[in-house]
This record gives structure tokens, sequence and C-alpha cells, in this order.
């Protein structure tokens, strides 16, 4: 079983059975590919369907060009669809995003393969896009958060794998400087809750993020001395907001 075929596995909670016969005919093995697809569309709809190849397609290619490439695919279109010019919804969703993408280049919390400087050959790698965009709190399609969920669980165990059989861990992988820049964000937001709780909370009592990452900003140097940070104040609310905004609502 290819990788692929795990992950279609993991999306769809009912695995159809392929129905796929094979017949000899003069030695040739004939599969019968057609009436598999068909009855995943049965199932599953065409919609989903679509959307599954789509990412099947683009997950194996190493990086995505950030703009014409990995914001469409973030919104569940193909690159190149003539919905991303005759969609005006869909034109200033991408432009937005591309705004703020531009933005997170230029704080160094969101990592490119840049060719001479032009954005418009800006490279990201597919998993690099999934979490900026998970961060970012932007709807994803489910199909995308089950497959590249799926790929990160296989490369951390393999990378367990290779530490396991080396001896050795790289300690140099972006997604590990951000997990602690998460950590350290999220410890000291508990931490300042803790001490000034009146101080993080608007006149409603609702607990607000630009209140905490204003306190964070000023007190950072409690806790981790010279050392800065490696995310920006918005990336920080961001991944504050994506917790707070798990809370029950609250009675005014």
């Amino acid at each position: 079983m290819n990788l692929f075929e795990k992950i279609r596995k993991k999306l769809f909670a009912q695995d159809p059975k392929s129905n796929r016969k094979e017949s000899f005919d003069n030695g040739t093995a004939i599969n019968n590919d057609t009436s598999a697809e068909q009855k995943f569309r049965s199932i599953y709809g065409d919609e989903k369907y679509e959307l599954q190849k789509l990412y099947e397609k683009w997950a194996v290619k190493e990086l995505w060009l950030l703009r014409d490439q990995a914001l469409p695919l973030l919104l569940g279109i193909e690159p190149g669809s003539p919905r991303l010019k005759e969609d005006v919804e869909i034109r200033e969703k991408i432009e937005d995003m591309w705004n703020h993408a531009k933005k997170c280049v230029e704080q160094g919390v969101l990592d490119i393969n840049s060719v001479n400087g032009d954005d418009t050959k800006w490279g990201i790698r597919p998993l690099d896009a999934y979490r900026w965009a998970t961060i970012g709190r932007i709807p994803l399609p489910a199909e995308l958060c089950a497959l590249m969920d799926f790929i990160a669980s296989t490369i951390r165990r393999m990378n367990m794998s290779e530490t396991t059989i080396s001896g050795k861990s790289d300690n140099k992988l972006d997604s590990n400087r951000f997990d602690q820049a998460r950590e350290q964000v999220l410890g000291m937001a508990l931490a300042i809750l803790a001490a000034w709780p009146d101080k993080c909370r608007n006149s409603r009592g609702r607990i607000k993020s630009d209140k905490l990452v204003r306190i964070i900003e000023q007190k950072s140097s409690f806790w981790l001395g010279d050392k800065e940070l490696d995310v920006s104040p918005v990336v920080m609310r961001d991944i504050l907001d994506k917790w707070l905004g798990t809370l029950p609502e609250q009675v005014d």
C-alpha cells in the first residue's frame, strides 16, 4: 500500500472497497479503475473526491509558489483555475492572504525559498504553508487538513526512527523553533494572566490577546533575558486567539 492509499483510508471514515477486479485477456491484467472512481464519487460526492485528487497531486511537490499555487490550494482551488480571475470574492481573499504572507516573510516568521528577491517566485514547502494558514486561523478544506496532518505525523515518526538509529536529532528544523516560540508565548501569557488578570481584560471582562501581547513585549526580558522571541506581535496574537477562541461565550 503506497503513501496516498494510506492517506485515502485516513480521509474517508468508511473505506469503500475498490471493487477492482482483474481479468486476463491474452495474458494482460485489466484493472477496473473507473468502477472504483465511480464508487468513491457515489459515496462521498464529486466535490470531496476532486479535492482529494487535487491534494494528492500537489502534496508530492517539494515546493509550491507562494502566491500562485499555495494560496489557491489553501482555499481548495486548483492553481491556474479560471475561478481565480472570475470570482471577485476569491480574488480579494487571495489578495488579503498575500499581503499578510508578505508581512510574515518580512518579519521572518514565514520561511520561503527566494529567487533573487522576486516575490512572484517565492517557494514554500507544503507543510509550512499549511502551518502558516493554521496559525492564521484561515479556514481550510478538511481534505487538506487530514492529508497534511498525516504527512506531518509520518515525517515525525521517520525523524524519530532516524534519531533512534543515529543517536542524533536535527535541532535546526524550523518547526522545532516555532514550537519553542509558541510554548514561550503561551507560558508567558499564562504567567501574566495569573499575576495581572485585570490588565488582560477589557471593560466587559473578556481576555484580549492584544493586551496580553502588549504585556509580553514589556515583560519578556524577565523570562528571556537578552534574547528575543522568534515570532512577531501579529503571530503572538494569532497563537493566543486560537486558544482564546475556544473559551465558552461569556455573559455580559
